[in-house]
């Protein structure tokens, strides 16, 4: 029986790590997976740690991928090839997900749109939703495109917040 391809993204150390514990249950159960990984942000240390391969080009970005704090920040990694890297890891995506038979996008919206752009079925775990009790998230009908889609097949959360929302 061949084993099931898994691509895995995430937007930060944090949702990285994450992911390598969902890496770690699934190797725990004996499930039989090919797993591979895109870290949109940052240079995914954390699968390298674990030995998960990255397919596609990262990069330490100067503003560490949050723009929301300082819109300058956005222009200094914009100047630093944010651009031209986001479409390698665009292509980079597009080509692997072919041979996936899932896509794990756990973060904010950018890999939950790049897993949507994947033409795949997708598995959501939401981790950006504590900017929500801050008040400065208002994620509105993207959000809920992708989380209606009939290529997503589960949402998962962090925060207690989210599942009243």
């Amino acid at each position: 029986m061949k084993s099931k391809g898994v691509l895995f993204l995430s937007n930060g150390h944090g949702e990285d790590a994450i992911n390598c514990q969902i890496l770690k249950a699934l190797k725990a159960s004996g499930a039989d997976v090919d797993v591979s990984a895109m870290p949109v942000v940052g240079d995914g240390a954390a699968y390298s740690r674990s030995t998960l391969p990255i397919i596609g080009s990262t990069s330490q970005m100067s503003s560490g991928g949050v723009f929301d704090m300082n819109p300058l920040f956005l222009l200094k990694d914009v100047g630093t090839r944010l651009i031209a890297l986001t479409w390698q890891q665009l292509q980079a995506v597009w080509m692997h997900s072919c041979c996936c038979d899932l896509v794990v996008a756990t973060g904010d919206i950018v890999d939950r749109a790049i897993g949507l752009s994947t033409s795949r079925p997708y598995i959501i775990f939401l981790s950006d939703r504590s900017s929500y009790y801050q008040g400065r998230v208002d994620l509105g009908l993207i959000l809920w495109q992708l989380l209606c889609s009939e290529k997503c097949l589960a949402v998962f959360t962090r925060d207690a917040l989210v599942r009243l929302v």
